[in-house]
């Protein structure tokens, strides 16, 4: 095991490797790459990919700064011999979930895949500014991370890059106060696979519940709900994954809450639980397995709730 560095560059995209590690390369004690300093999280391996997203986990939580870099590749799937949702994405979610400082590079040539440019456009959506409007050089990105390694940003919040709060500040303050009706998402859904995988997402959501770290119930949570999103739950053409849905949002809602995602609007409780609403406001009866748990927190929200008053 490696001792902990301030500075985690993003992995799993083999067509930014070689620029990767002339990054690293620029200050060795500081900066982690997890093909150089964790090589045994190979997932060809054999590793389960949870034990390899839980390492990341612990590595991303102690740094301070992110650096993505990305030139034209989504990156590797989680899921071996099938498209899911790659660990270059999980690595950009966990960034945010810790509240990493966050810069992201977009590299020369750079003519990202279809994927990687439906994660790209969510990004702008759930933290407007986060991705650079055009592509550097290598050698105007070296020189960007030389000034950002320079100023030795290991506290959050430093205005010189992006943070979470500060992003969702800006996203507050360009649209006006939080909306009522803000969604998960903000209702856009950017897809990873041509369709989901019910068992995947079973399987995901059955090993939420066995997995005591909230960071990883998170963590799992969100490779369910983006696998899900080619299937947006407001279309009358996916209404047999409605139920899938309302148990990732449910369980969504309830880690979030625990782990205080309350001001992180199209990525929060509130954008969860409306979106859940809207969800079990469109479920029939026979649509879920089981119909009770569906519907026990009811489709109208909190203020609209009756209230039974116990015997005294």
């Amino acid at each position: 095991m490696t001792e902990p560095r301030d500075v985690f560059l993003s992995s799993a995209s083999a067509d930014t490797l070689e620029f990767r590690l002339k990054i690293r390369s620029l200050d060795e004690r500081r900066l982690w790459l997890a093909e150089v300093d964790r090589p045994d999280l190979n997932p060809a391996l054999g590793l389960s990919p949870f034990t390899v997203l839980d390492a990341l986990v612990e590595q991303i939580r102690q740094s301070t700064l992110f650096i993505c870099v990305l030139r034209t590749q989504y990156g590797a799937s989680v899921f071996k011999g099938m498209e899911s949702v790659s660990f270059l994405e999980t690595e950009i979610y966990q960034a945010a979930l810790f509240h990493n400082n966050v810069h992201i590079v977009l590299v020369e040539p750079f003519n990202p895949d279809a994927r990687l440019a439906g994660l790209l456009d969510l990004l702008r959506v759930l933290r407007p500014h986060v991705v650079p409007k055009r592509a550097v050089s290598e050698i105007s990105a070296i020189d960007q991370i030389k000034r950002l390694l320079a100023a030795r940003p290991q506290k959050r919040w430093r205005s010189h890059t992006l943070s979470v709060r500060a992003l969702v500040g800006q996203l507050a303050t360009t649209r006006g106060s939080p909306r009522a009706d803000v969604r998960f998402f903000d209702g856009v859904f950017r897809p990873v696979a041509a369709k989901p995988d019910p068992h995947r997402v079973k399987a995901l959501l059955e090993n939420v519940a066995a997995e005591k770290s909230i960071e990883r119930q998170l963590t799992r949570t969100w490779i369910a709900l983006r696998e899900l999103c080619s299937a947006p739950y407001d279309s009358s053409d996916h209404k047999e994954y409605l139920p899938l849905w309302n148990a990732a949002l449910g369980e969504w809602s309830r880690a979030a809450a625990w782990y205080g995602l309350h001001g992180h609007l199209f990525a929060g409780r509130l954008a969860a639980v409306n979106s859940l609403l809207a969800i079990r406001s469109r479920m029939t009866p026979d649509s879920s397995d089981d119909t009770d748990h569906a519907y026990i927190h009811g489709t109208k929200g909190a203020r609209q709730a009756s209230i039974t008053r116990l015997p005294s």
